[in-house]
């Protein structure tokens, strides 16, 4: 029993698995040896071949990600996310052709130290490269504001473009369920057609 609850406790470590959730993915695992052991190889493996893009921050199988080693991507273009999720996110909709660069977080109120997000690998990289354009494809929450100002405010003596994703009102979302902030976004970030 104790090493199932060793399980179930690791199990809760992860983001979005509470107690339940874990005891029924143990007790699933548990009776399926087969299966825990495909898990445990292939989570042994990405520990040991998974690392971090040594250029942009995203998680590939060599020091350069794909993304930043192809040179079809117009190297000109660089869109700053928080996370890897937002890498994957942004790579699904096979719209965008430039590079990434990955925050790992965003400055929150309580974070008083920057040097923890990689904003300076960001200024770094936008020097010691030709980039035109930066995006901040940042969340629309106040973190996320505070972290795009503060890269704004350390690119605004460099000679390139930064410009923010559209936020506001989602596709197929009726007006009168979203909150004041959502609309005043949408407002603000309004395009015009003539």
């Amino acid at each position: 029993m104790k090493l199932a609850q060793n399980l179930i406790q690791s199990l809760t470590k992860l983001p979005g698995v509470g107690p339940r959730a874990a005891q029924r993915l143990a007790l699933h695992l548990l009776k399926n040896q087969s299966l825990a052991k495909e898990i445990s190889q292939a989570l042994q493996n990405a520990a040991n071949q998974v690392f971090a893009c040594a250029t942009c921050g995203n998680l590939d199988a060599s020091q350069t990600c794909s993304i930043c080693a192809d040179t079809h991507r117009l190297q000109t273009i660089i869109c700053v996310v928080e996370s890897v999720e937002d890498v994957w996110a942004m790579e699904r909709t096979q719209e965008f052709r430039g590079l990434y660069h990955v925050l790992n977080g965003n400055l929150s109120a309580r974070m008083a130290e920057q040097t923890i997000l990689r904003i300076d690998a960001l200024i770094q990289r936008a020097q010691n490269t030709n980039a035109q354009e930066i995006i901040l494809a940042l969340s629309s929450t106040f973190d996320g504001q505070t972290t795009g100002h503060i890269i704004l405010k350390k690119l605004e003596k460099m000679d390139i473009q930064v410009s923010q994703i559209a936020q506001g009102v989602p596709c197929g979302t009726e007006l009168d369920y979203m909150d004041k902030d959502t609309l005043t976004m949408a407002l603000k970030g309004r395009r015009h057609f003539r």
